[in-house]
């Protein structure tokens, strides 16, 4: 009967993290937040000149617009919002009778680590209505 009764003597299990799992995990959510950070720039860029495409079809959508004064509004507010990534000379303006389609295309590379790189592709495209 006293067997039954009797506790193991000793050092309990434990349960939790080691050290060295939290210094894995720590060195995992450190890459994960370094490489979002060296992306970050680019998705921002992205964001501003498809603002700015999205702003210039609300000006000139339905107003008879020309090629040359789309690309100028185009170039200020490049300017303007400081876009490296892109000029207005690399955003594609083609026309026809009833339209202005205006594309863009281009590539961000970004180095990650080494000899690692981050290549994203990024393309827009807004129509105007004449």
């Amino acid at each position: 009967m006293l067997g039954f009764c009797r506790r193991k003597l000793g050092p309990s299990p434990q349960t939790g993290l080691t050290t060295l799992g939290f210094v894995i995990l720590i060195t995992f959510i450190g890459v994960f937040i370094f490489g979002a950070s060296r992306l970050l720039p680019a998705y921002l860029n992205h964001a501003k000149i498809s603002g700015i495409l999205e702003d210039v079809h609300l000006e000139f959508d339905k107003q008879r617009a020309t090629g040359a004064a789309i690309r100028k509004s185009i170039d200020r507010r490049l300017q303007i919002e400081t876009v490296n990534l892109v000029t207005s000379r690399d955003i594609k303006i083609t026309s026809d009778s009833k339209k202005f389609l205006i594309n863009t295309q281009y590539d961000h590379t970004a180095h990650f680590i080494g000899n690692l790189y981050f290549t994203s592709k990024f393309e827009k495209e807004v129509v105007i209505l004449r």
